[in-house]
């Protein structure tokens, strides 16, 4: 009940409130900021230089973001979702 509440605040002031993230969405593409916008000498700063060159919510667990990594950089602008069907998943196994 109170999350239907922020949520309404959130629209009422014109800001939409970040998604949250599912399974379903680890294929999603997503896009980051050039420039590495976290603090120097943080631990999210060497985390986010690790992380802000995946394509998808995946590879950039894959590559060390946290799940509260991208909430807040999603939150903040520092990582968008990209427009488009969400990137399909190579096949593990082949068989000739």
């Amino acid at each position: 009940m109170k999350q239907a509440k922020k949520v309404r605040a959130a629209r009422a002031e014109g800001k939409a409130p970040a998604r949250r993230l599912t399974k379903n969405d680890l294929d999603a593409r997503i896009q980051f900021v050039e420039k590495n916008p976290k603090r120097p000498g943080s631990e999210s700063h060497r985390r986010y230089a690790l992380y802000c060159q995946a394509t998808t919510i995946r590879e950039a667990s894959y590559l060390g973001a946290e799940k509260q990594d991208l909430k807040m950089d999603e939150k903040a602008g520092f990582m968008k979702r990209a427009k488009g069907p969400p990137r399909q998943q190579a096949p593990t196994e082949v068989h000739i």
